[in-house]
């Protein structure tokens, strides 16, 4: 090593900026995607926990109507929902604040949740006490072009469908789902 050391130039800046530039533009991408897949992973999983809920409040009857129904009103209502005379919280609190069908709703892993109001008929889903025979909710981005997908599940498929993410929430499920653009995800 000579001595007295090199000195700092503004060459020696103005190379490592490049360097740095170079690297963030081949790394960034691939980090950014990586970190939007997993977030929607984690929204799937939360999406699932409505399935969840859904299953045990129809197999045990828990609104002790003696059918076998789902709640199918709201997804903010699975949160604090009345069974047999007694409040059960089927989902968590965050998960219930992510309802998009109420103003205040705050997404949970940038998705908002809710119930799909009518079946391809135009039909309600919900009767008079909130529950229906037959269950449909949804999942959609927060803002459109962070994500690409929106998700439906119906009890009538049972699968797991999506289509792409165009902006409006999810109202009214198609009478032909895959001739508008639905497809059933394995």
């Amino acid at each position: 090593m000579a001595w007295p050391p090199r000195r700092f130039r503004l060459r020696d800046l103005t190379v490592g900026v490049i360097l740095l530039t170079v690297a963030l533009i081949i790394f960034l991408p691939g980090w950014l995607a990586s970190r939007q897949h997993q977030t929607e992973i984690a929204a799937l999983r939360v999406f699932a926990s409505i399935h969840n809920a859904e299953d045990e409040l129809r197999s045990n009857d828990l609104d002790g109507n003696g059918e076998l129904d789902y709640w199918t009103r709201d997804v903010r209502g699975l949160s604090k929902f009345r069974a047999k005379g007694t409040t059960v919280g089927l989902i968590d609190s965050d998960l219930a604040a992510a309802d998009g069908a109420y103003p205040d709703a705050r997404p949970r892993f940038d998705h908002f949740f809710r119930m799909v109001e009518r079946d391809g008929a135009g039909r309600p889903l919900a009767n008079a006490s909130g529950c229906g025979e037959r269950l449909i909710y949804g999942m959609s981005p927060a803002r459109l072009g962070t994500f690409k997908k929106m998700w439906a599940w119906d009890s009538d498929s049972p699968k797991l469908w999506g289509r792409p993410y165009e902006g409006a929430p999810l109202l009214q499920w198609p009478h032909a789902p895959a001739a508008q653009g639905w497809g059933i995800i394995d």
